[in-house]
């Protein structure tokens, strides 16, 4: 019955004491733990955020599309060659999310900054 206590008695200091000692970032715009947006940025118009975010999502696709024609287009017929194709066309897959994500986020910036 001990043990039972002592975790939950830890369980509720890590809890207190991860929500009392939050780093946050005075001088930026986004807290570090849950960056939510509380201004937009002032050097940028809504307009160019818009476009931004446009790019970014057609450039999140592209990626995608370029993965696939890289990892079809490249194989070749040596094992090596192939291997090569695939990892290269999977590290081009991988921006993907990166881009829908900044497309998102300038998206928002645009609606905070009107």
């Amino acid at each position: 019955m001990e043990p039972a206590r002592a975790d939950n008695k830890n369980r509720d200091t890590k809890t207190a004491l991860s929500a009392s000692t939050r780093p946050t970032m005075d001088e930026g715009n986004i807290d570090v733990l849950s960056p939510k947006l509380t201004k937009p940025p002032r050097h940028m118009k809504p307009a160019q955020l818009k476009q931004l975010s446009n790019l970014c999502f057609i450039l999140g696709f592209a990626s995608i599309l370029g993965s696939i024609a890289i990892w079809f287009l490249t194989g070749g017929q040596a094992p090596d060659t192939q291997a090569h194709a695939e990892r290269f066309g999977i590290f081009v897959g991988l921006w993907a999310p990166t881009f829908f994500i900044l497309s998102n986020r300038f998206d928002r910036y645009a609606e905070k900054a009107v």
